[in-house]
């Protein structure tokens, strides 16, 4: 894996400005990413590896509460590293069963209350993962 974890994302500048605040899931915060992904798909679980930051707005959401869980359970079954969403129009406020069934599987649920551009949350967490590989390159030629 990378070493980034959900913990060190959230420190990042790019994401700091966006005051984040973890409303599920903090006993999860040290889970090591992979990758920083971005969607406004319902569907995305089925799409990704496992171990991606999940970027949304939240404009796809399902609107009903089993749905909306049964969105949640599918991501933490793909073992995405953490659900981060910015609140705005598409998405004033998260679900209290959203919040609920991410703390109850681990899964890292925050949310930005200020937008952030995205391209410059993924460009940092990916420039950060990979001068974490290239140190670890440099050591083990070391």
């Amino acid at each position: 894996m990378s070493g980034m974890t959900v913990r060190s994302a959230l420190a990042l500048p790019a994401l700091r400005r966006g005051l984040p605040q973890v409303l599920a899931g903090a006993r999860a915060l040290d889970k090591e990413m992979r990758w920083a992904h971005v969607a406004e798909v319902r569907n995305i679980a089925e799409l990704l590896k496992g171990g991606e930051l999940l970027l949304t707005t939240g404009m796809d959401f399902p609107e009903r509460t089993a749905e909306q869980r049964r969105f949640v359970g599918e991501l933490a079954e793909r073992d995405v590293a953490a659900l981060v969403i910015e609140l705005g129009p598409a998405c004033p406020r998260v679900a209290p069963c959203m919040v609920e069934e991410a703390d109850r599987r681990d899964l890292p649920l925050v949310i930005l209350r200020r937008g952030v551009p995205f391209v410059e949350v993924t460009e940092a967490i990916h420039s950060a993962m990979l001068a974490g590989q290239l140190g670890l390159l440099r050591r083990g030629e070391e």
